[in-house]
């Protein structure tokens, strides 16, 4: 979640993205109580973080058949988490969308912090994605946050601005206004 210190959505308070978590099954790692886990327990993070949970399309804490079900199913058995991350207005993150915005970047690093300060994390949180997905990671690397969890970045097809998205020489693409107004 993020303060009203953050600014943006933190102004409204409360603001807070939702995701789904898999972690997994290690030998002698009790996940449920987090206390004092050994070294061998703490694990790396993968996640993908967009709008599409929750809106025609399963929600965060069923695997996504776009890549989560892929990382879930290739990763977690090779000692990783994966996590599905709702951005801002959508799925059951709550407060305004902000497309590509500060709200949106200050979420996505609160994803990041998030996974990354848990007791079962390594510290080490990757993100990956493709299309808007492949964005997210794009935002949370140029951040500039102060803690250093995000590893790596994995963005495909990643959209490179608002502009370039709603715009195609000089004029508004024809799918701006209903796409872009209705589902963003």
């Amino acid at each position: 979640s993020i303060t009203l210190a953050d600014g943006g959505a933190g102004a409204a308070g409360g603001a807070e993205v939702h995701l789904g978590l898999w972690l997994p099954v290690i030998e002698g790692c009790d996940y449920s109580s987090t206390e004092n886990l050994s070294q061998e327990c703490l694990v790396p993070v993968i996640a993908e973080i967009g709008p599409y949970y929750n809106d025609g399309d399963v929600d965060a804490l069923t695997p996504a058949d776009r890549l989560g079900r892929m990382l879930i199913e290739n990763y977690v058995p090779h000692g990783y988490g994966v996590a599905q991350v709702s951005v801002f207005g959508t799925g059951e993150s709550n407060h305004c969308m902000d497309l590509m915005g500060n709200a949106e970047q200050l979420g996505n690093d609160a994803a990041v912090r998030w996974l990354g300060e848990q007791e079962w994390s390594n510290g080490a949180v990757a993100l990956i994605g493709k299309s808007y997905d492949g964005s997210t990671p794009w935002q949370a690397a140029m951040f500039g946050s102060e803690h250093d969890y995000l590893k790596t970045i994995v963005p495909i097809s990643g959209l490179i601005g608002v502009k370039e998205l709603m715009w195609k020489n000089g004029s508004a693409e024809a799918r701006a206004p209903i796409m872009h107004n209705g589902v963003y």
